[in-house]
Formats: structure tokens, sequence, C-alpha cells
């Protein structure tokens, strides 16, 4: 049994690593005032394009000690997060990042939308965040959960199968018109085909690495059972 428990310790761990670049937003770094902007048709945004580039739109990177009046931004975690509505809130903006997947390959992409609280004016609309990719409308992720003079955040996740190598994930603010906020923040996507076993047919080299391992495996076993008769 030792030896097949120093077989397992030698297996590589599964490493999860998310695909997309920034999808914290915590780049570039704000200094100075506690937001900025950025227009649409910008990639100040490392990874992402402001969407769409012919809007007059923009959206907004806000820092943990952003305030308006009584109101807090947290992000979600780390220290930034993204308003999509910018200082536009009648404009569709959002962001887009390009990303290259393996056709067959499952994915999981998990986000995070921020609701400000709705008693607050200009705030009182639940927050909803459209979601679309290869410019196809995926759905509308709505956060109608409150919390007092605070940001609330609500995750989802959208699990797809990869039908081409290049691809466009984009969110939109989708809370039209009259709403200030529209949190996103923690983009995720992991390619869970390699973490799920039976999702992929193992190499060559490790089916054979295996049956060396069980062969020695069962060899070491009868010779310390014989070892014991004996």
């Amino acid at each position: 049994m030792k030896f097949v428990v120093s077989l397992l310790m030698m297996a590589p761990p599964m490493i999860w690593a998310n695909l997309l670049t920034n999808g914290g937003f915590e780049q570039p770094h704000v200094t100075g005032a506690t937001s900025e902007q950025f227009a649409a048709g910008s990639t100040d945004i490392p990874g992402w394009l402001v969407i769409p580039a012919n809007s007059p739109g923009d959206v907004t990177i806000m820092r943990d000690d952003f305030t308006i009046g009584n109101l807090t931004f947290l992000p979600q975690s780390g220290t930034q997060s993204l308003n999509l509505t910018g200082a536009f809130s009648g404009e569709n903006t959002g962001v887009q990042q390009d990303v290259n997947l393996k056709i067959g390959d499952v994915y999981i992409l998990t986000f995070s939308v921020g609701n400000e609280d709705n008693s607050a004016p200009n705030f009182m609309l639940d927050a909803t965040a459209g979601l679309t990719i290869n410019g196809n409308v995926i759905g509308f992720y709505t956060n109608g959960n409150n919390s007092h003079n605070a940001v609330n955040w609500k995750q989802f996740q959208y699990t797809f199968t990869a039908t081409q190598i290049a691809n466009s994930i984009a969110f939109q603010n989708a809370t039209v018109p009259n709403e200030d906020y529209i949190g996103l923040d923690g983009v995720d996507l992991e390619d869970i085909t390699d973490k799920n076993p039976g999702t992929e047919t193992p190499e060559p080299g490790t089916l054979g690495l295996m049956a060396l391992g069980l062969l020695a495996a069962v060899a070491w076993s009868r010779r310390t059972a014989s070892t014991v008769r004996h």
C-alpha cells in the first residue's frame, strides 16, 4: 500500500486556472481618485474592451473606498470592481474579452453581479447584467438582493461546451434606464474537462504509467503476502 500511496503522491496535481485576464478588475490600479471611467472603445482595462465601441457611454472601475454619501461600494473580492453603467446609466455599455478555447471541452464561467441598496435614490432598480458569448445572448442575470447602504453581491455560473477556438465573452448593462450601478466582479473561466474523470481520454503515456504502477503494486502485494506466509 505504501508503494501505491507513493505513486499517487507523485501524480501531478490538478491546477485550476482562470483563462480570462484581469477577471477581478484589479488593473489598472485606480490612484488619486477613488474611481476611474473608461470610454467605449477603450482597451485600457487589461484584457477587456469597453463595448459597444460606437457608444457615447463608459464603464467605471471603483476602488473599495469609493462612496456616495452613506453608500459604500465594496468589491466582491480584492480592492476593485467594475460598474457597468459608468456615468451614463441609460447606455448598454459593458466589457468584452476574447479567449481561445479547446473545441469539445466543457467550461464553467463564474461571475458576480452587484446590486446597491434599492432604497437609495438612483439605485432603486435590481441590478441586471446581460451575458453574450460569440454575439449570442446567453441570458440576463439579476441580483435583487439588498444590503443596507452597501453593495450586495450574487454569484452566477454558466456551463458550456466550446464549439470554436476563437471566442468572445461580454457583459453589458441590462438595467436601463435610470440605474446608476450594475456591479461586475470575480469573472472566472475554467476548463473543467480535465478536472472531471471520464470527460477526456487519458494520453497513451499516462495510461502506460498507470499500468506500470498497477503491476508494481500487485507484485509488491504478492511478495508481501508470500513473506508473511513463510
